[in-house]
């Protein structure tokens, strides 16, 4: 599947960036394009229980982790078995105060994610949750 993400008001994210998300064996991977790089790293382990925890690398070494399970409503409708997933940047120190949060419901995918960013003019926020689903 491939992706377009638009920045707006952020000074330093000038580009739209190119996603695409494959399936491989469980594992579900994630790449990027930003000012012309093509970067592949693993989204999603096979197995995720709580306290997993893998490697990231979408141009900024991060560890990610799975933090909790839980049901979610969204657009009025309950999703169990669901996974919150808590990204922890390592050496960028101007990302370190960031929140950075993905949701992941069983055979539905990424639902919900929020990215917020303090700055001193405000907090970046970016936050995306599904608004509807179709099989």
């Amino acid at each position: 599947m491939k992706y377009v993400t638009q920045y707006k008001d952020i000074p330093y994210a000038t580009q739209d960036a190119v996603l695409w998300r494959r399936e491989d064996n469980g594992v579900v991977y994630i790449a990027s394009m930003i000012r012309g790089v093509i970067n592949e790293t693993i989204e999603l382990p096979k197995d995720v229980p709580v306290g997993t925890q893998w490697d990231y690398n979408d141009g900024e070494p991060s560890k990610r982790e799975v933090t909790a399970t839980l049901t979610l409503e969204l657009a009025g409708l309950k999703y169990p078995d669901c996974i919150e997933v808590t990204r922890t940047v390592l050496n960028n120190k101007a990302l370190q105060s960031v929140t950075n949060k993905s949701y992941y419901c069983k055979e539905v995918g990424e639902v919900r994610s929020l990215f917020k960013q303090p700055s001193p003019i405000g907090d970046y926020i970016t936050e995306t949750s599904m608004r509807e689903y179709k099989r």
